[in-house]
This record gives C-alpha cells, sequence and structure tokens, in this order.
C-alpha cells in the first residue's frame, strides 16, 4: 500500500464530532496517524478525545474550537502545518431557506479550500458529499447512481420555488450537498491546487455510534424507528422508506483511504452498500425483539437502481476490506446499545 502521506502526519477533520466525524477521526487514529478535530462544541470535543486516546494512546487528538464555519477565517490557525483536510461539516439545520443553505455549504467548502490551496504542507482534501448530490431515490425505472450521475434537477427546483415554503427540507439539502460538491470540482479546475481532490458520497448511514453521545442523524432515525419515536417514524416510513444504506465505519474508511492512498485521485466515491426497504427493518427489529410494538409493513414502491461503486471497492480493497460490512452486522449495532 503506497501511501499519499505518511504515517503519523497532522490530519485536519472539520466536524469531527458528528456521527460520522466522529467515525473518521477514529479510523485515522486507527491508522496510525493524528486528528486535529475541528468542531463547535468543547463538550463533545473533549468527549472525542477522550474516546480515542483511550483506545490508542495520547497524544493523537488535538481540539481546534469552530465557531462559525462560514466564516472565512474560522479555520485559520487549524489548518497550520497539516498534511490533509477532510472537510465533513455542513450545513444540517434541515432550513427550508436555500439560498442561506446552499450559501452556508458553498461558503464553508470554498473556504477551507482557499486556506488550504495557501498551506503548503498540504497534500490531499477529501469533502464529505452526499449520495443525494447523485439523486434523491427514483423509482419505476432503470438507473444506475455513479460517479458521472449529479442532482441538478433538486437544485434547479428549489431555486425555482415560489417560495421558501414550499421547498422540502430534503430537497433543499441535497441542493445545498450538490452545489456545494460542484463547487470544489470547480475550484480544483480553475486554481489547479497543489493537493490531491476525492470526495465522499454517503448514503443512509447506520451502524454503531462511536460514543452515544456522539450518535446523531440517521444513526438516531433508526433508534427512533426501534423506540417509536413519532418523528424518526414519519421519515422511516415516508420520506426515507427505501434507498441505499452504508455502514458508517466503511464510510470512515472511504475518507480515510481518500486520504492517505497514493493512487486514489480525483475521485467521487459512492458510498452505497445494498438497497434497503423500511420493512427489511422491521423484520429485523421483530427478530430481536418479538413483543416490540412495531409500525405496520407499508406498500413499497419499485426500486430499479443499480450503483456503479467500483471505485469505492477498489479504496475498501487498498485498506484491506473485503467489501462492504453487512446487513445484520450494521443495523444490530445500530440497535445495540
Amino acid at each position: 500500500m503506497s501511501l499519499a502521506i505518511p504515517k503519523d502526519s497532522v490530519v485536519l477533520v472539520t466536524g469531527a464530532t458528528g456521527y460520522i466525524g466522529s467515525w473518521i477521526a477514529h479510523e485515522f487514529v486507527k491508522q496510525g496517524y493524528r486528528v486535529r478535530a475541528a468542531a463547535r462544541n468543547q463538550e463533545k470535543a473533549t468527549l472525542l478525545k477522550s474516546v480515542l486516546e483511550k483506545q490508542y494512546g495520547s497524544n493523537r487528538v488535538e481540539i481546534a474550537l469552530i465557531s462559525d464555519m462560514t466564516d472565512p477565517h474560522a479555520y485559520d490557525e487549524a489548518i497550520k502545518g497539516v498534511s490533509a483536510v477532510v472537510h465533513v461539516a455542513s450545513d444540517v439545520s434541515f432550513s427550508t431557506d436555500a439560498e442561506t443553505v446552499i450559501g452556508n455549504v458553498v461558503a464553508s467548502t470554498q473556504n477551507v479550500l482557499r486556506l488550504a490551496a495557501k498551506e503548503p504542507t498540504i497534500k490531499r482534501f477529501v469533502l464529505t458529499s452526499s449520495s443525494v448530490s447523485v439523486s434523491l431515490p427514483v423509482f419505476d425505472q432503470d438507473i444506475t447512481y455513479g460517479p458521472n450521475v449529479w442532482n441538478d434537477k433538486v437544485v434547479e427546483k428549489v431555486r425555482n420555488a415560489a417560495s421558501s415554503e414550499s421547498n422540502t427540507p430534503f430537497d433543499v439539502y441535497a441542493a445545498s450537498k450538490t452545489v456545494g460538491e460542484r463547487s470544489l470540482w470547480e475550484f480544483v479546475e480553475k486554481e489547479k491546487p497543489s493537493f490531491v481532490v476525492n470526495t465522499v458520497l454517503p448514503d443512509f448511514t447506520i451502524g454503531p455510534a462511536l460514543h452515544k453521545d456522539l450518535a446523531g442523524s440517521t444513526h438516531n432515525w433508526l433508534r427512533g424507528l426501534y423506540n417509536g419515536e413519532e418523528a424518526s417514524t414519519q421519515l422511516l416510513m415516508g420520506e426515507l422508506s427505501q434507498h441505499w444504506w452504508v455502514n458508517v465505519e466503511d464510510i470512515a474508511r472511504l475518507h480515510v483511504g481518500g486520504t492517505i492512498l497514493e493512487d486514489v485521485k480525483g475521485k467521487r466515491l459512492l458510498g452505497y452498500a445494498q438497497k434497503y426497504a423500511v420493512n427489511q427493518f422491521l423484520d429485523t427489529m421483530h427478530e430481536m425483539d418479538p413483543g416490540r410494538k412495531l409500525p405496520e409493513k407499508i406498500q413499497l414502491k419499485d426500486d430499479r437502481s443499480k450503483v456503479d461503486a467500483r471505485e469505492s471497492l477498489l479504496v475498501l480493497k487498498g485498506l484491506g476490506r473485503d467489501g462492504w460490512t453487512g446487513y445484520d452486522e450494521t443495523l444490530k449495532a445500530n440497535l445495540g446499545y
């Protein structure tokens, strides 16, 4: 395995206390790197540092507190001297104000890129994008989600909406991730920075939490369905009832591979392991706890989608993995504490 950056190098991870960000930090430390964890919350950042150093020893994690990711100078100090940047932080407010959310995501991405371009030590830049920058779920037709597919349709939709009230939170989120990622590749094309850029596009990300207080988003939604929480149940029985899932540790590995593997350059790494339908989740939950009260199954749509994730599988192989982590292991780890 030829490495783009040597072991013990410092990697800046923004959004490091989030569900995905915390696992990315974990995977870097596990692989022998040091992490500078950028976060807004001192308590969570301290917890992350404690969890990782308890497992891997001291002096592996530094904390960089960030008050506003859209501030052009937010990362001025945090970025100094690092060998790579993994930019996970994003606007996850799920506001329907498209221009504000899109503006925040683009500003944050561009700010970190511009700072990185001024740092001669930086060799790699990896952005956490999303499967929704490829497409929202498509039914009743043949489609292959792949690295050359872009969700420009949703960007046009939210920008042409009569008002923010007529947008849905997920459409705006999808548009922000699409425009944010496109802005990165446009920066690369125009500015030609000295570092290599890759992006990672997670789909519905589930699996264990590094710590119960570092969980969030999709992990909590699945637990919410299991525990009868109304908002999570509505999401997973409705808008998120069918698509593709992926294990959070595999997503962390894709970020690390995109950072450290020498031959991974200019890639969009899709994080799609297998299709899911909420009925499958309900079946597994019933097997785990036959007496638990769960929602009734729903009528499913015709999902004929396929995925071209060959590049991602090569990255996992480069890190010693045979493929995606399996469904049973993933779901039970998500629900098991």
